[in-house]
């Protein structure tokens, strides 16, 4: 995940079709530059007015839109994720508020209305054990005025986007896996009907062919057993249960639904419920088990989303009229996956040799004060370049983060840059 940037932006927008070979090198470049430092402003990331001109005028293109930019990535992802037995399809919705933005054309209504900016959809790719492949699809889009109907009907996303990334290869189970306050059954009609698997909380009763609301009969089976689930707050200790369910048609949806046989999981303590549905047959406490993990992937998106927001300033961009911004929103996510994929680096393979020129390794020792055999491997090496970043490097501080990670490599790539240039200076001499 820490390759030179160039070669990564050659190999996620490389292949781009903007009509123009000259339109494809111009955004390798520009997200090249990007990627160096994903927190700076265009200028400061292409190194110049002139600079940052080109990329508005690229942007500016009709043949740059969102669906060019980001189709590389996503057939990419998705041709990585036919690879594996298991994929996590991995959804979440979003706000990207521009309500700052006065200047800003084509925006539509978000929050409460009185907001403007845009909504997205995000579906990652993702391996059982929290590997992170990439996107597998993304919509972002406007809302229209009040009253105004929508091309892009919100209810329609989740489905829409099961349909887009298609049926799953022979050899390989795609589950889909997020959380559903409304339209539930539809998304295990979508899931159906593609193939898939699902694993989703839900949040509102339903109809039951038997046994009462889906809530209240789960919440009526005893406990089966207890685990340690991991939240966004840290670990905890719940009881879990499980149940066969079969759910009916929403009673105002179209005629001629057939009911949904699923497995419902409860996971739950004073503080805490989950009630999960899913299409996977859940028979013993592993099984559950399994289901209860596959959900807890579901925070992976919301990272991806702190990294897209934060880490690549998605909603302070500039441009001024939507039809320029959003090629670059959909851009700055795949910039976005890089660094989240970071954290990924750091627990892959963590006792195989660092791949890295033996200078940088020096350089990191050196600026931490200690021998160059302590990173020598992966993780050792990432958790120095962490610590250049605030890690602390405790043994209770775990794995360190893509954020801690990120700010590390941007200084030690400074100090590399330093010292090539000290080198330089000393051998024109």
């Amino acid at each position: 995940m820490l390759d030179d940037a160039h070669y990564w932006a050659a190999t996620q927008f490389g292949s781009a079709d903007l009509g123009d070979a000259r339109r494809t090198g111009r955004l390798v470049s520009t997200m090249a530059a990007i990627a160096r430092a994903p927190d700076e402003s265009l200028p400061r990331q292409l190194g110049s007015i002139a600079g940052a001109k080109a990329a508005y005028r690229l942007f500016d293109c009709g043949a740059v839109t969102r669906e060019a930019v980001m189709d590389p990535h996503l057939a990419q992802c998705r041709a990585a994720a036919a690879r594996h037995p298991i994929v996590l399809m991995v959804h979440d919705d979003t706000t990207l508020d521009f309500s700052t933005h006065r200047r800003l054309q084509g925006a539509g209504r978000v929050g409460d209305d009185r907001g403007t900016g845009f909504l997205a959809h995000s579906c990652l790719a993702v391996l059982p054990s929290g590997e992170t492949l990439g996107l597998a699809h993304q919509t972002i889009w406007a809302r229209p005025p009040k009253g105004v109907t929508c091309q892009t009907r919100e209810s329609a996303v989740w489905a829409d986007t099961i349909a887009t990334i298609g049926r799953p290869p022979a050899g390989s189970i795609f589950v889909s896996v997020g959380d559903r306050g409304a339209d539930v059954f539809k998304h295990l009609e979508s899931v159906r009907d593609t193939g898939w698997d699902a694993v989703i909380r839900a949040a509102q009763d339903r109809r039951l062919a038997a046994g009462g609301g889906s809530l209240t009969a789960l919440r009526a089976t005893r406990a089966m057993g207890a685990s340690t689930v991991v939240t966004p707050q840290g670990e905890a200790v719940v009881c879990v249960a499980w149940r066969e369910l079969e759910l009916l048609p929403p009673r105002n949806g179209p005629a001629g639904r057939a009911p949904i046989r699923v497995s419902g999981v409860r996971v739950w303590n004073d503080t805490l419920e989950w009630l999960l549905l899913t299409t996977r047959p859940v028979e013993s406490l592993d099984q559950a088990f399994e289901i209860i993990a596959w959900y807890t992937r579901r925070w992976i998106v919301e990272e991806f989303h702190k990294a897209w927001k934060t880490g690549c300033r998605a909603e302070q961009r500039q441009l001024e009229e939507a039809d320029r911004l959003v090629p670059l929103l959909g851009a700055l996510a795949i910039v976005a996956v890089r660094l989240l994929g970071l954290r990924d680096a750091a627990r892959r393979d963590g006792t195989a040799p660092v791949d890295m020129p033996e200078t940088t390794i020096r350089i990191l020792a050196a600026k931490l004060q200690q021998p160059a055999e302590y990173f020598t491997t992966n993780r050792d090496f990432l958790r120095g370049v962490a610590r250049l970043g605030g890690f602390l490097a405790r043994k209770s501080d775990g794995d360190p983060g893509w954020q801690t990670i990120w700010k590390g490599w941007f200084v030690l790539m400074i100090l590399v840059e330093g010292y090539e240039l000290a080198q330089t200076i000393t051998s024109s001499k």
